[in-house]
């Protein structure tokens, strides 16, 4: 019985990414491509001597094969090269030696999709503050590009500043945004709808730029009374049939110091995720990045179209 079955390629093409990290979906099986890009898949074949492999439409993405000489690869893989030329869907397909179909993988050559990130370190007149630096800022947006959203989904994130503010109130050692809850939109109501907007006053309106505001501690809990180390929202007015159709500009990012676990660049990349979503989608999984509160870093093929819509 032949088999033919794609993979995703192996750390000796893509060094510094997981291969489950390059934008390849096993459940689809999906293959992002960045446009002008490549990416390398393997054939695990078994049972067929004679095979091919065609790209559906070669005006969106070519296929070649890469040369071996020797080694494991040339023995037991067979490994090819594509380049995104332009920006579409097409397929992969593996062909028998009577020209049967034997395996098919999805292919989207996507454009790259740039937004912009911009962080604010808050203080208020009581002295508390974070702690956290320009240089942590830095390091996380160039971790949420290079490790999560540019290889996966081709979405780069352009660092434009990291400024301080100080609010002119004591907002005690916790702020309290407890009665937000997972509102898309924060009115002005109440003494934590008031404080989160005289927070949020400072930010950029603009839906293409993410809003980080960097504080030391509050209190939001989700719908599982756990302790939230961040969230997003919106400062713009949605109905819920709006946010059904079209989603919610969620750029406005609460991301506090005091959490138990740590791992900031990953709840950024997590909050990143809804503000590329434009709608509070989780799923579950320790490896993926919508997962509330698994520190995963995965993006499958149905947050890649939602993230990085291709037309058609």
């Amino acid at each position: 019985m032949a088999l033919v079955r794609f993979e995703p390629s192996f750390r000796r093409y893509f060094p510094e990414n997981q291969p489950v990290r390059i934008g390849f979906d096993p459940d689809g099986p999906w293959q992002m491509v960045p446009y002008k890009g490549e990416r390398f898949l393997h054939l695990h074949v078994a049972g067929v001597k004679s095979w091919s492999v065609e790209s559906v439409n070669p005006f969106i993405a070519t296929v070649s094969a890469v040369e071996q000489e020797g080694g494991v690869d040339q023995n037991q893989y067979n490994v090819c090269r594509l380049r995104g030329l332009h920006q579409g869907r097409t397929s992969l397909i593996a062909r028998g030696p009577k020209r049967e179909e034997l395996a098919k993988i999805e292919i989207e050559v996507k454009h790259r999709l740039k937004r912009f990130i911009r962080f604010f370190l808050v203080s208020d007149k009581a002295g508390h503050k974070t702690t956290f630096t320009e240089d942590d800022t830095k390091a996380w947006t160039k971790f949420i590009n290079e490790e999560v959203f540019g290889p996966q989904i081709n979405v780069e994130f352009q660092y434009l500043m990291t400024g301080r503010i100080t609010i002119p109130e004591d907002l005690g050692e916790r702020i309290d945004f407890s009665s937000i809850g997972d509102m898309p939109y924060v009115r002005r109501d109440g003494e934590a709808g008031r404080i989160w907007h005289m927070i949020t006053d400072s930010s950029m309106r603009q839906a293409e730029v993410f809003n980080v505001f960097c504080v030391w501690d509050f209190v939001s809990q989700n719908e599982d009374g756990k302790d939230l180390a961040a969230f997003v929202a919106s400062k713009s007015r949605v109905t819920v049939d709006e946010m059904q159709k079209s989603g919610v500009n969620y750029n406005m990012c609460m991301l506090k110091e005091n959490t138990a676990y740590p791992l900031y660049k990953q709840v950024l990349a997590h909050e990143a995720g809804h503000f590329l979503n434009r709608y509070p989608g989780h799923v579950e999984g320790e490896e993926e990045l919508m997962a509330p509160g698994s520190g995963g870093l995965v993006l499958r093929k149905a947050e890649a179209k939602r993230m990085n819509p291709s037309p058609g």
